[in-house]
């Protein structure tokens, strides 16, 4: 999946094919990649995938000059490593599920939360 999604990124962000650096675990996915826009711009990507249950994925994209990814790289990675699941992989299913019949509801009832 992080693979896809940076195919999907960087083919919209570069012209050309972009040098890309990845990374994988089972729940985690990181991939930067640097080149340059259509108007000779040097940009990097930062792509981070996070997956700590199947079907729930965090996307984390940050893209910047390399001068300034360089600067904000350890905040970028703070912002990555913030990103925690404090429920259970039963009560985020449940909690999805119950968002899930909840819209399906209001769209059935054409009632939406103010």
């Amino acid at each position: 999946l992080g693979a896809l999604v940076s195919e999907a990124i960087g083919g919209s962000l570069f012209a050309g094919e972009p040098d890309s650096s990845s990374s994988s675990s089972d729940t985690s996915y990181t991939n930067v990649l640097q080149g340059s826009d259509a108007d000779g711009n040097k940009l990097v990507c930062r792509i981070d995938l996070l997956m700590p249950y199947p079907s729930v994925h965090y996307y984390l994209v940050c893209t910047a000059t390399p001068d300034a990814y360089k600067a904000n790289r350890r905040l970028i990675e703070g912002v990555r490593d913030s990103f925690t699941v404090t429920m259970s992989a039963e009560e985020m299913y449940q909690f999805i599920d119950e968002q899930r019949r909840r819209a399906a509801e209001e769209a059935a009832s054409g009632v939406k939360d103010k």
